[in-house]
């Protein structure tokens, strides 16, 4: 609808200045994929643009809506013949989305919402813990480090970690005017929120309790205002003003308590 979802620096893996898709994929009424557009409303990308239209209100009342649960309860407890000891977890996901006439014939609404509440997985455990990955070591050195962390340093390194809460939530407003017969004016809000959680260092031969994890979140928010306007059967104008706010955090979890770090 006009403003560019890039990834501004290049440190994420999904290409997108959030954490998932920053809209619901329920709000799209078309997606196309061009391949080095020669155009010159296209900038700050190479190779590939993908455009993605959001949906419109009509004369008709029209929507959807949806969920979508899953949980430890519903996946395997071995792993090729070895019982493994899951995270307990739960994720769901829903949403809705309605187009609805404000004014027959003239102003129409689209609404777009949607919230996923999930679960950040770790996996790791000491030996004979019964973990999807169990690290070289006992039960009882790591009992000893973190009694020495706590006596010696007075450091709490927390317990270990299995599963914490993360959420994401995507809100989508489009509004648009037909102003007569050759004028047409829309404006579209965005808003996406969401985090997730991870280790501060990632090798799988590497134990790491809670305290030493991080979140990992993004907020955005972006605004776009077009005038569409056909002056004759040959010659077409279009003014867009957008706007685009993205927020990132990373957060260690002792900092969010109040404890230590930064």
């Amino acid at each position: 609808d006009g403003v560019k979802m890039n990834d501004s620096f290049g440190l994420g893996s999904n290409g997108y200045p959030t954490i998932r898709m920053p809209f619901s994929y329920d709000a799209l009424s078309q997606v196309t994929v061009e391949i080095a557009p020669f155009d010159v409303i296209y900038s700050g990308f190479t190779g590939c643009n993908i455009n993605a239209v959001t949906k419109t209100g009509t004369n008709e009342i029209h929507g959807g809506a949806f969920y979508d649960y899953g949980s430890d309860s519903l996946q395997g407890d071995s792993l090729e013949g070895d019982s493994i000891a899951s995270p307990s977890y739960s994720d769901k996901r829903y949403g809705f989305n309605v187009g609805f006439p404000l004014l027959k014939d003239t102003v129409f609404g689209f609404v777009s919402y949607e919230k996923y509440e999930g679960s950040s997985i770790f996996t790791r455990g000491a030996i004979g813990s019964g973990a999807i990955n169990e690290v070289g070591l006992r039960q009882e050195d790591l009992d000893e480090i973190v009694r020495i962390s706590n006596e010696l340093y007075q450091y709490d390194p927390g317990p270990v970690p299995t599963s914490i809460p993360e959420e994401d939530e995507k809100l989508l407003v489009r509004l648009d005017w037909n102003i007569n017969d050759a004028h047409r004016l829309s404006y579209t809000y965005n808003y996406n929120d969401g985090n997730f959680f991870a280790e501060s260092d990632g090798d799988l031969n590497e134990f790491e309790l809670q305290n030493h994890l991080y979140e990992v979140g993004t907020e955005l928010q972006s605004h776009v205002l077009s005038l569409y306007s056909d002056w004759n059967d040959k010659f077409s104008t279009e003014i867009r003003y957008s706007y685009l706010d993205v927020d990132n955090r990373q957060n260690s979890l002792e900092n969010q308590t109040g404890a230590v770090g930064g």
